[in-house]
This record gives structure tokens, sequence and C-alpha cells, in this order.
């Protein structure tokens, strides 16, 4: 599973157990995020273990699998300490932040701005709360805190935002003007399905009416936005998912092609590299070994390399590329 899509799964999952007091029925979660029990209980797990917000006073998470009537729930428990109260606001203050940290390049934008207002109206329920929770409002900017990957700016694409937004919610087609590299000003018919976050910048994955497909676009590039009168309707999981669409790919960039570019690759036997590499999920067909020289082996397939490439050179000398041989 890409690290893109992990991390979606996982500010689903908060976001739902912050909105429903009831949480999420764990069925419905599996069903919902296309995923099994054995990667329900690695989120689980992995919010529960590094997820700061929901930790409690004692260190213990508030979140927590409950039954109801033999049914499992997926919920933000109560705090067993005179702190409770305290903290329940403290994390949903917290989780508001890293969602607006996360969209934090779109300042600016109606988006950005409705966003802000809604963190700064929870923010207002708490003046009357504690030091501690004036301390956590007189700070959060500094206690919370993301360092962008190199930030698209939308401040001038306010109006496309809103409209895309619209769009999307309410399943309404639109008609674009959009420049690519290859084309400039082309007049696109499109039913929106996905609005993307990837690298700090936002991408729309929608269906061409030309080409009766699915395809991407740089929000960015796209100078404006016509909403139509004209509804769709919204595909089921089974012939559309984001995380689905983008399966193969290394990335936000694919191809439709079935054929697979395998890569090997050999990182130098440096102590900090290595736990770098090992740390994280690169693509999911990847395969990390430790060979006999201290060096670590990572082979994985992909069905475009667009985005390998710049990777694999941001190591500079301290990676040898094995596949493909005719690098």
């Amino acid at each position: 599973m890409t690290t893109g899509k992990t991390n979606l799964n996982l500010a689903r999952i908060v976001h739902r157990v912050i909105v429903n007091p009831r949480g999420w029925q764990v069925d419905e979660l599996m069903d919902a995020l296309d995923i099994k029990d054995r990667a329900y209980r690695k989120y689980r797990k992995r919010l529960q273990d590094n997820f700061l917000p929901f930790m409690g006073p004692d260190g213990e998470s508030c979140l927590q699998e409950v039954e109801y009537n033999g049914v499992r729930h997926l919920k933000l428990i109560e705090m067993p300490s005179s702190h409770a109260t305290e903290a329940r606001f403290a994390t949903r203050v917290a989780a508001l932040h890293f969602a607006k940290l996360l969209l934090g390049f779109v300042d600016g934008t109606d988006v950005g701005d409705s966003f802000a207002d809604l963190v700064d109206e929870f923010k207002d329920r708490l003046k009357d709360k504690p030091f501690t929770l004036h301390h956590l409002l007189r700070n959060v900017d500094r206690i919370f805190y993301q360092l962008p990957y190199a930030p698209k700016d939308y401040s001038d694409q306010g109006n496309v935002l809103k409209k895309l937004v619209h769009a999307l919610i309410f399943t309404r087609k639109i008609r674009v003007s959009y420049s690519s590299v290859s084309f400039k000003n082309l007049t696109l018919t499109l039913e929106p399905y996905t609005l993307a976050v990837h690298r700090s910048a936002l991408y729309l994955m929608a269906k061409n009416e030309d080409y009766e497909d699915v395809r991407i676009y740089a929000v960015d590039r796209i100078k404006s936005v016509q909403v139509l009168d004209e509804r769709f309707s919204y595909p089921s999981t089974v012939k559309y998912d984001p995380g689905n669409y983008t399966e193969g790919s290394f990335g936000i960039y694919r191809s439709d092609s079935e054929d697979r570019i395998e890569f090997e690759l050999l990182f130098d036997n440096e102590r900090w590299l290595k736990l770098y590499v090992k740390e994280r999920t690169w693509h999911p067909s990847q395969r990390i070994k430790e060979l006999r020289d201290g060096r670590l082996q990572l082979n994985f397939k992909v069905n475009t390399d667009v985005e390998v490439w710049p990777w694999i050179r941001s190591f500079g000398d301290s990676v040898t590329v094995v596949k493909p041989a005719d690098c």
C-alpha cells in the first residue's frame, strides 16, 4: 500500500471517529477503505501508538475498539481521569490543526479560508477552559508543525477551487480550460471524481467525456471552471476507486500499461540510510533485504517510472541501480 494511500486512510479514520460519537463500525470501515482485518489492525495500532492528539494524560490512547450488541466499533472513549474534558477538546483541536496544515498550501482561497474559519470556531469553544488549553491556543502553530514539500501556489485560483468543490459535492459536470505540457487552453468536459493531495499539490481525477476514461489533471493548470447544470452518477467503488486507479504508480502519475518495470536498488551500508529506507513503504510491491556485505536491497515493480528516477537521484552516489539493466 502506498504511503499516500495509507496516510489518506488514516486521515479518514481520524475524521470519522472525531465527528461521529459512536465511532466507525469496523466492518464498514474495512469496506470503505477496501482493506482486510490485518490492515485494519495495523492502522488501529499505528494510531493508538503514534497519534499524539489521541493520547491521554496517562499515555493511553483514547482510540479503542468497543462492541455494541456484538458489533465492533472503533471510537474515541472518555478518558478515565479528571482531565478527560481537557484532553477531548485538545485532541480535536490538534486533529483539526493537522488537517489545516495538510491543506496549508490553499491558504488565501475560499477553501482555505473556510477551513480556517472552522478551526477558529472550534477554538472559540475553548476560551473558558483552563490554562492548559489557553497555552494550546496561543502556541498551536508551533506545537503542531508541518514541513511542506515544495508547495504549489493556489492564491490566484480561489474561484477555480471553489467551483471544483461545488461540482465534486453536488456531482455536476464541469467545463474547464486546461493547459498541459503538450497543449494550451484545451476545453474539456469532465465528470469530477476526486480531489487528491500529493506532495503539497492538488490533482483532480475526472472522467473525460471525449475519451470516456478517468484521467489526472493538475489543478494549478486549470485556468477556468464552468459548473454545468447537467449532473452525473458517481461511480460505484467497483468501477472507480482512487487507490486502485493509481495502483502500480510511484506517486500521482500513472500509466494504463499492463507491463511492469522492475527496479532493484542497492543502498550503501550506512545506518541512517538503511533506517530511512526500511522505515517507509515506498511501493506496495516492495521487497527489502539486507545483504551479507551490509548493503540494503530494495525491489519493486511499477507501470511507469516518471516519478521513480527523480527519487533515485535524490540519494546521489549512495544508491546503485541494478535493474533496469539498460538504465
